[in-house]
């Protein structure tokens, strides 16, 4: 699981650099949004890690990822928040990560790229989406599964949240497979399932409350 610890502080960071450059660039009123979005962020961040100490309890929950990494070709579990610039999102943050063999790779304020931003939209209506690697252009999230060896994944929407007329909060997970055969029906359905729990729980998601 991720060290929220690390979380938080390059998420300080990130503020005391932004709030010096507010101070110094002349649209202050533009980089004064960035340091409010990024204290957002860490504010967001911080609940996670509650969130994380919750799922812990849900003993039946991670016993039922457990079994996906048993019983499937499944390898990988993350829960990610993404956050907006204006009115799209513009990084993401994986905030729960559960992986079978390997240990979690940080995902911290990852900078969007204009396909991430549309598939994310896009599951906003459709609720799911399968990505496979070998069937995308040239893009970010491509060049992250071909380094992690992901054959396909399944986007799946867990909530947003408004947070203000200018600013969402995007709850979302995905499943992985580096499997050369990828993803079986039957393991998307789990899936799909275990969303559902999700998504029914998501009102005691620190992050996504208002």
């Amino acid at each position: 699981m991720l060290d929220y610890t690390e979380i938080t502080v390059a998420l300080i960071s990130l503020v005391g650099v932004l709030a010096t450059v507010a101070r110094s660039n002349a649209k202050v009123k533009r980089e004064k949004a960035k340091v409010a979005q990024a204290e957002d962020e860490i504010k967001f961040q911080k609940a996670a890690m509650g969130f994380g100490e919750f799922l812990t309890e849900w003993n039946e929950i991670q016993n039922e990822v457990n079994r996906l990494f048993k019983e499937t070709k499944l390898e990988r579990f993350i829960i990610f928040q993404a956050f907006n610039g204006k009115l799209t999102p513009r990084w993401t943050t994986g905030v729960i990560q559960l992986r079978k063999d390997s240990a979690p790779i940080s995902f911290v304020h990852v900078e969007l790229d204009e396909d991430y931003i549309g598939r994310l939209l896009s599951i906003r209506s459709t609720r799911f989406a399968t990505v496979k690697p070998t069937e995308l252009g040239p893009c970010m999230i491509k060049d992250i599964y071909m380094a992690e060896g992901v054959t396909e994944s399944l986007w799946a929407h867990i909530k947003t949240k408004q947070l203000d007329p200018n600013r969402t909060v995007y709850t979302y997970c995905s499943y992985a497979t580096t499997d050369a055969g990828g993803m079986d029906e039957t393991t998307m359905t789990m899936c799909k399932n275990l969303t559902g729990r999700l998504k029914s729980i998501a009102l005691n998601f620190p992050g996504a409350q208002g």
